[in-house]
């Protein structure tokens, strides 16, 4: 059986081989994306965790078309229990009828906006 592998890791692994497959070494990359050479290295070996700032500079620079965010949103998502991944959709597509309805739910029937 094939170890599993975390998404943190597979993301690092895919922003050094976009990163590589650009041409880049450590230095230039982060000359274009505005981040020193240590910090370069230090997400590459993971020893630091890039953010979502790093990531959307990492697509842009290497123009990945926005892979490593999505990267990083499905290992947000793998962080939550399986059992509870379902509710996840069902609460983000509530959250957009509440807001499309312009009402607050904690709002009692009766009660007027004022």
């Amino acid at each position: 059986m094939a170890p599993v592998v975390s998404t943190v890791a597979i993301t690092r692994d895919q922003l050094r081989r976009s990163r590589l497959a650009a041409g880049m070494s450590q230095e230039e990359y982060g000359k274009r994306a505005h981040y020193s050479p240590s910090m370069v290295s230090a997400v590459e070996l993971g020893q630091t965790v890039p953010n979502l700032a790093y990531l959307t500079r990492a697509d842009e620079v290497l123009d990945t078309g926005g892979l490593l965010v999505s990267l990083r949103e499905l290992g947000r998502r793998d962080g939550e229990p399986v059992w509870f991944r379902p509710w996840l959709e069902v609460e983000r597509v509530a959250t957009q009828l509440r807001e499309q309805r312009g009402g607050d739910p904690a709002r009692k029937a009766g009660e007027s906006a004022q």
